[in-house]
């Protein structure tokens, strides 16, 4: 991974409000028995960061996608 990208994280169980400081910049948001972690990783280190934070907090990782980024190579 060079450079940002959008992450959207599917962690299973639901995390209150108060959880979203621990993992900023990322948006906290429950869709049924699933919270979603959704922004932008400036990097490796700080993906990998978040994964490490949500194994240490005894979290379950379900699902991790990243958003395709779109180029327009017109402008280049």
């Amino acid at each position: 991974m060079s450079g940002k990208a959008t992450y959207t994280i599917r962690i299973h169980g639901k995390l209150d409000v108060h959880w979203e400081s621990r993992f900023e910049p990322l948006v906290l948001t429950r869709d049924g028995d699933f919270t979603i972690l959704h922004g932008e990783v400036v990097d490796q280190a700080m993906l990998f960061g978040i994964i490490t934070k949500i194994q240490s907090l005894g979290l379950e990782l379900f699902d991790l996608c990243r958003t395709p980024s779109f180029v327009n190579h017109d402008n280049q």
